[in-house]
């Protein structure tokens, strides 16, 4: 690709206009999951004494494995937006300056993301559904179990219920304040530019440093791989080839000296399958491959600042 064809990368260390800039790459998007907890710390005068059940001052309610499934949707899409530890991101994208429950997703994966909660929250509306049917009877299967702590009054009727279940997600931006408001006098309104800039730019150096670290981690084990001869599992070859694929989304710097390592691997790697690592001709390519671009990693400053080798 020549140079007039390649995104301008984004110096954002320098760039007067970070914050700007940065919401031209994607959009912050918060999630909230609720789930009725079908328990109550609210006990009538001798239940605490009574029975061991109610020992912590709370008392079910109902029976925990019938929300089993609605709690398995919430599971999904928490999991869908949150941080994996292993690769100090999300699915989605990158979690945003230790924000509860917000992700800056690039626009190349919103409607991935999308796409993806529409369909766990599909399930959980259907699973939500069958719940509130079935409510009555669960209720009163609870009473049965232990009619002597049974209160009726502890009990949401089922309009209240259905307002206790919810998955939802909002796209959101941050702008730089507005001077003419008069809200701030200049000096504070020059310190929230300034504390924006700062928290944007400390934000895409995490962004940069999490992206390139798995990248190194894949090529540091592609290169064990091939050096000791071992098979590639095909899942976690999928999980390689994927990082790939969804790369140039990720790239929200638009580090060129990433991009060009990420497409040295992945030329090299390109259709393989699991099989081609038991060949000595493909292992002897990748390791050779792999050696290389962790060198010209090195000699990056940007990545060289961005991973601590």
């Amino acid at each position: 690709m020549s140079k007039s064809n390649q995104a301008k990368e984004f110096d954002y260390l320098n760039d007067d206009k970070v914050v700007e800039h940065l919401f031209t790459e994607g959009v912050l998007v918060r999630l909230n999951t609720r789930c009725w907890q079908a328990t109550s710390s609210k006990l009538r005068e001798g239940e605490l004494k009574a029975n061991e059940d109610v020992i912590h001052g709370i008392k079910t309610l109902i029976d925990p494995d019938s929300l089993a499934d609605i709690r398995c949707f919430c599971n999904m899409a928490r999991n869908t937006v949150k941080r994996s530890k292993s690769r100090n991101r999300s699915k989605a994208g990158y979690s945003f300056l230790n924000m509860d429950s917000v992700v800056f997703v690039p626009k190349g994966i919103l409607p991935w993301m999308e796409s993806r909660l529409q369909e766990i929250k599909a399930g959980f509306d259907k699973a939500v559904e069958e719940f509130i049917e079935a409510y009555p009877k669960l209720k009163k299967a609870w009473k049965e179990v232990d009619p002597e702590l049974y209160d009726e009054d502890l009990y949401p009727s089922p309009t209240d219920l259905r307002s206790k279940f919810g998955i939802e997600w909002m796209k959101f931006v941050i702008t730089m304040p507005s001077k003419s408001t008069g809200i701030l006098s200049s000096a504070q309104y020059q310190n929230e530019v300034d504390q924006q800039k700062k928290q944007i730019r400390e934000f895409l150096d995490s962004a940069l440093s999490s992206i390139s670290t798995e990248f190194l981690g894949i090529v540091n084990e592609l290169k064990t791989k091939a050096e000791k001869g071992e098979p590639m599992n095909a899942r976690r070859l999928e999980t390689i080839k994927n990082f790939g694929a969804t790369f140039d989304a990720l790239n929200i710097t638009r580090n060129q000296d990433l991009k060009r390592l990420v497409s040295d691997c992945y030329g090299l790697i390109g259709t393989s399958e699991k099989e081609d690592f038991k060949e000595d001709s493909f292992q002897s390519k990748v390791k050779d491959g792999m050696k290389k671009i962790t060198t010209e990693f090195k000699k990056s400053s940007s990545l060289k600042r961005a991973v601590d080798f």
